[in-house]
């Protein structure tokens, strides 16, 4: 947004505003610059898009707990648990079940972020090059 907004008193404002916010700010400034090429420019789009979706899913780890659970016939007095998982709590308002987010697709989708970090930073790197 630094790079890509005409003043600091700009940049400033989007400050205050939640990441989804940031994000669509983003987005219409790289759709209306002319600082990459169309190709590249559709890339860092696309990049921010998936950053998006990472997002939701970081809200989704951030505010809810990591709980153990026990499968049936384990014993959770003297076991170690079966799963340890993120449930998403809002889905308890339609059932009794959550589609908890288990500790492997946790470090999965840890690597996939960093790498969607790297491909933004290498995006940006091209950004500044050109102003």
């Amino acid at each position: 947004m630094q790079i890509l907004e005409t003043s600091h008193e700009d940049f400033v404002r989007n400050l205050d505003r939640l990441l989804s916010k940031r994000i669509d700010r983003i987005v219409g400034l790289l759709s209306s610059a002319n600082l990459l090429p169309d190709a590249d420019r559709q890339n860092a789009i696309d990049l921010w898009e998936e950053a998006r979706e990472f997002s939701k899913w970081r809200n989704r780890i951030a505010h809810n707990p990591v709980l153990p659970t026990w499968k049936p016939g384990s014993n959770s007095d003297r076991d170690p648990p079966d799963v340890l998982g993120i449930p998403d709590f809002k889905q308890f308002k339609d059932g009794s079940t959550s589609d908890s987010i288990s500790i492997e697709l946790m470090t999965q989708m840890i690597d996939e972020s960093a790498a969607l970090a790297q491909r933004l930073h290498e995006i940006t790197t091209g950004l500044r090059n050109e102003t």
